[in-house]
């Protein structure tokens, strides 16, 4: 955040969204410069918080055209704040002084980290904008024999008995607000929905499935200048070459699908 106040006339573009934005986008790919913020287990609630952030760096030179925002199929049921994520909701804490609705009081919470810790300033030289948190070297060039194999494992672990009605409400007034944000910002919103494996498109629930897309639709009818890409529904990029596991593209299909991204926001400006 550091980084882009200072840097943010640069940017004509942000992207905001969980581990799978940070992964499938190549900032490269793109006609606008673009600043992508997406972090491991970002929920609505620190993408709003984070694109406050950013517009507000830009409240004089109105630098911003579009706002890209990564969606899974379960963000509505997800709440980074009453997860175990605790490493996650730290980084927010030092960044925004703010951990939601985590159980245990921000108070209590700083008392845990030394003063100097929670001050801690990182260079901001030779940042790669590509891989802005060096989570992509982690993550393998092509999936493997036992991520297929544990597909429907991993998928059971992200949505099974995992449905929390208090935090889809929740989510869906914060899903509004953040694009009420982008109009009164003038800055087009991009949704966009990964391409994901199609052991994962197989496995995924299709009532879960269903409700994402009605929540979905029915804050989309409110923000008509907003756009959602669907990647669930390109076709022939699903196999195994493409992920690193059952749910993130590797490095080489960002690529690809950047470009598709890409093109399909310069075809919304000729019309």
């Amino acid at each position: 955040m550091r980084y882009y106040k200072e840097h943010a006339t640069e940017f004509e573009m942000i992207a905001t969204g969980g581990c799978y934005g940070a992964m499938g986008l190549d900032t490269t790919k793109f006609r606008y410069k673009l600043f992508n913020i997406s972090r491991n287990n970002q929920d609505f609630y620190y993408k709003y918080k984070v694109a406050k952030f950013i517009f507000k760096q830009n409240e004089n030179g109105r630098h911003l055209k579009y706002a890209l925002t990564e969606i899974s199929p379960f963000i509505f049921h997800f709440d980074l704040s009453k997860t175990t994520i605790v490493n996650s909701i730290l980084e927010y804490l030092i960044t925004f002084d703010d951990i939601h609705n985590f159980w245990l009081p921000i108070e209590e919470y700083r008392k845990l980290f030394r003063e100097e810790f929670l001050n801690t300033r990182l260079p901001l030289e030779n940042i790669d904008l590509n891989n802005l948190f060096y989570q992509k070297a982690d993550y393998p060039k092509c999936m493997d024999l036992n991520s297929r194999i544990n597909a429907r494992k991993r998928i059971d672990i992200l949505t099974k008995n995992k449905s929390y009605p208090e935090t889809v409400k929740e989510n869906v007034k914060i899903f509004d607000d953040y694009l009420t944000l982008c109009e009164e910002n003038n800055v087009r919103s991009i949704i966009f929905h990964p391409p994901l494996h199609e052991a994962f498109m197989r496995y995924f629930n299709r009532e879960a499935l269903n409700e994402f897309y009605t929540l979905l639709g029915e804050v989309l009818k409110k923000h008509p200048s907003a756009v959602f890409f669907d990647g669930w529904k390109l076709k022939g990029l699903s196999s195994d070459e493409y992920y690193s596991d059952v749910d993130h593209m590797n490095i080489n299909y960002a690529a690809k699908f950047s470009t598709i991204l890409n093109d399909f926001i310069e075809n919304l400006e000729k019309g």
